[in-house]
């Protein structure tokens, strides 16, 4: 191995917020994406990172994109230009898209988080349900179809 490869790779966590290099400590992710990351303010290095974990993706091309969706308040230098080949017409309305599809991404997350707890709790409430003798003698004889639901409810392993 080349000496300068070695110092360049021994240095490749200098600049990168420690959180951050909590989340992808473990992760197959490409030097490129480490040097990017390096780019933006601590802060942004922690969505970013949390969003590649979030989505398995820790390609150069996918940390670029979230580069280029960073406002220039989350930059290191913000004066230097974040690429020649877009106009800033098109990267103010990627980062306006960025922020809105972060947003959006966050919210399912949470509301994904409570709809499987209701499930937890609710699929354990019918089972609880289906242990009583006499719910399971009404259900049979007056409402087989919903009886039937229920089984099948409480014989699933997961959700």
């Amino acid at each position: 191995m080349d000496v300068r490869d070695i110092k360049t790779r021994m240095n490749l966590l200098n600049g990168i917020h420690e959180e951050a290099v909590d989340l992808l400590k473990d992760k197959d992710i490409c030097p490129a994406a480490l040097r990017i990351l390096k780019r933006v303010t601590a802060v942004r290095q922690i969505e970013m990172a949390e969003i590649m974990v979030d989505m398995n993706t820790f390609t150069k091309g996918y940390a670029e994109g979230l580069f280029l969706g960073t406002s220039k308040d989350q930059l290191v230098n913000p004066d230097k230009p974040k690429t020649t080949v877009l106009s800033g017409e098109e990267i103010a309305r990627m980062e306006q898209e960025m922020e809105s599809l972060e947003h959006d991404f966050k919210s399912i997350e949470a509301d994904y988080s409570e709809n499987m707890l209701n499930l937890t709790v609710i699929c354990g409430y019918v089972k609880k349900l289906l242990d009583n003798g006499r719910v399971v003698r009404f259900l049979g004889s007056k409402h087989p179809e919903i009886f039937a639901e229920f089984e099948r409810v409480a014989a699933s392993e997961s959700l």
